[in-house]
């Protein structure tokens, strides 16, 4: 490593016209680091271009963090206490992740995905919106399912190995679906039928309860 002890020429010094002072800089190249490091303390911060990384790191107490610009990583990374984050923009990942300790969590938007995830320990899932299917996933380990709403199914789908089944209401449908291999069976409740359709296995046959027809109905299904 190379350190210059002699005084900057004028051209070694960096001219700041609105304080009208010369920034006094102190410039490192070193082959080991494959770069230039350049220290300041008006500046308050490092610089590091280097052919290995392909890139500029700027570590900075004003800023409170380290960006990165690299064409490796096709982006920029922005590491700051104060925003307790990290900030990740890339044309490559054509979107933009953020890291907050606030939430507990990664926030990624994307084109591509068309749409915000977010995973969070303390939301214990992830949330994800797309316009795609015009809805909104969650996956958390404390329901045990996925939930889904969509304007274009018109109603919300849970998987939950606690029910073992799918639960779906759907003003389409009027009525809500349980699918579950524990029940072995269909439920539907929906008021344009009047009623509760329940097929079973267990029961054999198809039970249907309804105000219009004013009884039960057991139509028995030999196996």
């Amino acid at each position: 490593m190379f350190l210059s002890t002699k005084q900057p020429s004028e051209d070694e010094r960096l001219y700041d016209s609105r304080q009208h002072i010369w920034l006094h800089l102190v410039v490192i190249t070193s082959p080991h680091i494959g770069g230039v490091v350049l220290t300041s303390p008006h500046m308050g911060d490092v610089a590091l271009t280097s052919p290995q990384m392909g890139g500029v790191v700027l570590t900075s107490p004003q800023m409170g963090g380290v960006v990165l610009t690299s064409p490796h990583i096709g982006g920029v990374v922005l590491t700051s206490p104060h925003m307790g984050c990290v900030v990740l923009t890339s044309p490559h990942m054509e979107g933009v992740v953020l890291t907050l300790p606030h939430i507990g969590g990664v926030v990624l938007t994307s084109p591509h995905m068309g749409g915000v995830v977010l995973t969070s320990p303390h939301m214990e899932g992830v949330v994800l919106t797309l316009p795609h299917i015009g809805g909104v996933v969650l996956t958390s380990p404390h329901m045990g399912g996925v939930v889904l709403t969509s304007p274009h199914m018109g109603g919300v789908v849970l998987t939950s190995p606690q029910m073992g089944g799918v639960v779906l209401t759907s003003p389409h449908m009027g009525g809500v679906v349980l699918t579950s291999p524990h029940m072995g069976d269909v439920a539907l409740t929906s008021p344009q039928k009047g009623g509760v359709v329940l097929t079973s296995q267990q029961m054999g046959g198809v039970v249907l309860t309804s105000p219009h027809i004013g009884g039960v109905v057991l139509l028995e299904v030999w196996y």
